[in-house]
């Protein structure tokens, strides 16, 4: 079977992707650029496999302020108890966070997801991605750029 040289580059770019990802959450201790290589890998899947083909779903759930969920490989308790408990259906990848469930999540939250959480605005949207174990607090811009909470990454300290 001759397979599409394009297919299979992007094949192996997620497949890339997906290792550098495994050694982050295996609890290797990547070096700074490593961890930095592995977060743009992680953004490109996510980019391409999540936002991308959700984008008019999220736009919908975003554009009253409400916040969306984007979701790629969950692992862990995310499956069994914290996305189930953010309304998950165990299929949808992408998905609206209920009000109240995001206020009930603030409050034991640290202190920068607790804003972001509770912050009202229609100018910035937010998306909150579960990928494997971890979160990563998103806002999509005006201008279409996805960018991350100021303050949300441990590499920002």
């Amino acid at each position: 079977m001759k397979r599409n040289p394009v297919d299979l580059k992007d094949r192996m770019r997620r497949a890339a992707a997906k290792v550098e990802t495994l050694r982050i959450v295996a609890g290797e201790k990547p070096s700074r650029e490593q961890a930095q290589q592995a977060l743009r890998a992680v953004m490109r899947r996510l980019q391409d496999e999540v936002f991308l083909p959700n984008e008019k779903r999220i736009a919908d759930i975003t554009s009253d302020g409400t916040i969306a969920v984007l979701v790629l490989d969950p692992r862990g308790e995310w499956v069994t108890r914290g996305l189930p408990l953010m309304g998950w259906d165990g299929k949808a990848p992408v998905f609206a966070f209920n009000r109240t469930r995001a206020g009930k999540m603030a409050s034991g939250s640290d202190p920068v997801t607790a804003a972001w959480l509770r912050r009202r605005s229609r100018e910035v949207r937010r998306l909150l991605a579960v990928v494997h174990l971890a979160t990563l607090l998103l806002n999509w811009t005006r201008d279409g750029k996805i960018v991350f909470e100021p303050g949300s990454l441990q590499q920002d300290d």
